[in-house]
């Protein structure tokens, strides 16, 4: 039984609580929320060169960029006139170095190296 504040009876169970949901949008921000950085994508990795080995073997070097955050490296290669293709997996931001297994490439051929930054975000240039 329930009573109310004017004096009325009421039998069952009280009503359940009101729940009151706050659902903010991007273009609708609430004023509490921390402040949304943009993400940044990571810039251009210095100093980049390719050494081939003795045993067929390259090794892909590079500096890490002064911009933004890298989670990730990517090697990019390119053979004579074939389309780029991903030449190795993502690589962990440290070391900035990879050796591209002669299996991996053909013998005699001419390649391009490129290395690609990336983050959660985005990828660099």
């Amino acid at each position: 039984m329930i009573t109310t504040t004017d004096g009325s009876t009421h039998y069952g169970l009280p009503s359940r609580p009101s729940v009151e949901i706050d659902i903010s949008t991007p273009d609708n921000p609430r004023s509490d929320d921390p402040e949304v950085i943009a993400p940044v994508p990571p810039g251009r990795p210095g100093a980049a060169q390719a050494v081939a080995n003795a045993d067929g073997s390259v090794t892909v070097s590079w500096s890490a960029p002064t911009e933004g955050t890298v989670t990730s490296y990517v090697i990019l290669a390119t053979r004579d006139d074939q389309p780029r293709r991903a030449i190795t997996g993502r690589l962990g931001p440290n070391p900035t170095s990879s050796t591209i297994d002669s299996s991996e490439l053909i013998p005699g051929a001419s390649y391009t190296f490129q290395v690609g930054p990336l983050n959660v975000h985005t990828h660099g240039p």
